[in-house]
């Protein structure tokens, strides 16, 4: 039980390195056009460095807690919803910090510099629940 659930880890991190490789310089894009910038081709994977590890974080955790609920709970309809329910809950406690970093990383702020600002990583986060 404990492989399958470390396996699953393992391939949900890959997933999230993978995606995050591919999909980053979108995302640049839109968040650059959204907040009225000119884009810069040369800044397309900006502050890509702490979203591969949020992603690996966070679609690590989100396929493990699944398997691992899947495991506790075994089949049918509502423990398959209980543990996609508890997957998405623990997901969204990396999304909603994680995602206000990337954006402001994206926009060239420092690491360090988002980090000291942050008063309340949480703000936003019942929108991340809805």
């Amino acid at each position: 039980m404990i492989s399958s659930v470390v396996d699953t880890i393992k391939y949900g991190a890959l997933s999230g390195f993978t995606s995050t490789l591919i999909i980053y310089p979108l995302d640049t894009v839109r968040t650059t056009v959204q907040r009225g910038l000119k884009i810069n081709k040369s800044n397309l994977y900006k502050g890509i460095h702490f979203n591969l590890v949020y992603a690996v974080l966070e679609k690590g955790m989100q396929f493990g807690v699944n398997e691992w609920m899947n495991k506790q709970l075994g089949s049918g309809f509502g423990n398959q919803l209980i543990s996609s329910i508890t997957a998405g809950l623990s997901h969204s406690i990396i999304t909603s910090p994680g995602e206000m970093i990337k954006i402001r990383m994206q926009l060239g702020e420092n690491f360090h510099d988002i980090i000291k600002s942050i008063k309340d990583p949480f703000r936003g986060y019942r929108y991340t629940l809805m």
